[in-house]
């Protein structure tokens, strides 16, 4: 999950959002911009599900970084399976050709 501060947040509003995110048992990355801070938190999403996040004081977004639905994505499939493209002959056309 990917914590986006709004501009000029102060310390112990930061403190707080690292506190609240910690005290469910993931960990933290600060990262400080220009203009923005952002917090990473590293460790299993679904405990935060539950968490209000955009309401804590100086959070201007939150984005996941994991798909929910990853488990049936074509990357995380154990065993691919062919589609069937593969056997399709393709003939290439010339300029001109009606086939």
């Amino acid at each position: 999950m990917i914590i986006v501060t709004r501009s000029g947040i102060t310390d112990a509003e930061l403190d707080h959002i690292r506190e609240r995110i910690e005290t469910l048992g993931m960990r933290t990355h600060i990262s400080r911009g220009g203009k923005r801070t952002i917090v990473g938190c590293i460790g299993d999403e679904s405990l935060l599900q539950e968490v209000a996040l955009l309401t804590l004081p100086g959070v201007e977004s939150v984005t996941p970084v994991l798909k929910p639905y990853k488990l049936v994505a074509r990357e995380f499939v154990a065993d691919r399976v062919s589609s069937g493209l593969a056997t399709t002959r393709v003939m290439p056309l010339e300029a001109g050709s009606w086939r």
